[in-house]
């Protein structure tokens, strides 16, 4: 499995051991199993709970429950092998998972490859490297995606004019 970098540990939060953890907007919706397994500073530790808020990740670790007990981590970088996230229905994804999947449009045209996903406070942008090496910019939603084929490692999508 894949190790994913979650971001650094920017404070703590309280004076219970919650550390605040800054994240990239690729990863604002991964779900963690219960007591997941996570790395900081090349030690494992296990997660006592977790929450969100905004691009925050607020957790606390399992036999950690004091501030000074954690202060130490502040600034360190927070790792997690991806089998340690909630496994999601056939159906659902996790944003960092459709990174490089080709876009084709509805006459199975090539438009290009997902590069990134951004987060715009409403709703998920695909950044896509379009074949003229620009960025193309498509929403997220039912109305655009019609499909993603995760053994063909393509995202089908509906365009209208002015969109690419």
């Amino acid at each position: 499995m894949a190790e994913l970098n979650l971001g650094k540990i920017v404070n703590t939060y309280g004076l219970n051991g919650e550390l605040k953890l800054l994240t990239d907007p690729l990863y604002g919706d991964l779900e963690f199993k219960k007591n997941a397994e996570i790395k900081i500073a090349n030690k494992v530790y296990r997660l006592r709970n977790y929450r969100r808020n905004k691009n925050l990740i607020r957790f606390s670790l399992v036999e950690h429950e004091d501030i000074n007990a954690v202060e130490a981590l502040i600034g360190e970088t927070v790792m997690i092998d991806s089998s340690e996230l909630k496994k999601l229905n056939e159906d659902e994804f996790y944003s960092f998972e459709l990174l490089g999947f080709d876009v084709v449009d509805e006459s199975g045209n090539d438009i290009g490859k997902i590069i990134r996903i951004e987060d715009s406070g409403w709703q998920k942008i695909l950044r896509i490297k379009g074949s003229q090496k620009k960025d193309i910019l498509i929403p997220w939603v039912a109305f655009f995606v019609k499909e993603i084929d995760r053994e063909r490692q393509t995202v089908r999508v509906e365009t209208i004019e002015g969109l690419i």
